[in-house]
């Protein structure tokens, strides 16, 4: 099963994204059926690695609460047929569950929730593009990074 950690902070931010936290006493599984509670996080257990930390990574700093469930490598291929493909329908990870909602695609979900949060955004369009091309730069240097890296 995979683990599953709340981390429970709230702010103007979480408000505003629209995730609602319900009562403490909802299980956060029945019977081996997850029961969303507010903004879920899904992805691999990487030790805080990979693209699911820059989303976590921008929830903490604008005070977002969220449950972060990881899937070890492991048991991932049983959740991937089943919980995941239920979701996403090309079944890769991450995935981000806010009120019934299902986002996916790790740089839509970062802009997604920036611009929701009105805390890494610009305000005029001039910034609002900057803002875009330098995540984008990011990007490109972290593929860069990782090719070099991984590929001989």
């Amino acid at each position: 099963m995979p683990s599953a950690r709340r981390y429970l902070t709230e702010s103007a931010a979480k408000k505003a994204i629209g995730g609602e936290l319900l009562p403490q006493t909802v299980a956060l599984r029945h019977d081996s059926l997850f029961i969303p509670c507010f903004n879920t996080l899904h992805y691999f257990d990487f030790q805080s690695r990979g693209r699911r930390q820059v989303v976590r990574l921008l929830w903490e700093d604008a005070g977002i609460a969220y449950e972060d469930v990881r899937y070890s490598f492991e048991e991932y291929p049983e959740y991937k047929k089943s919980r995941i493909s239920e979701m996403n329908p090309i079944a890769n990870i991450p995935v981000i569950e806010l009120n019934g909602r299902i986002l996916t695609q790790s740089y839509a979900i970062l802009r997604h929730f920036a611009r929701q949060s009105g805390k890494y955004d610009g305000e005029t369009e001039e910034e609002k593009y900057w803002a875009d091309a330098m995540c984008d730069i990011v990007i490109d240097w972290a593929h860069s990074l990782h090719r070099r890296l991984l590929l001989p």
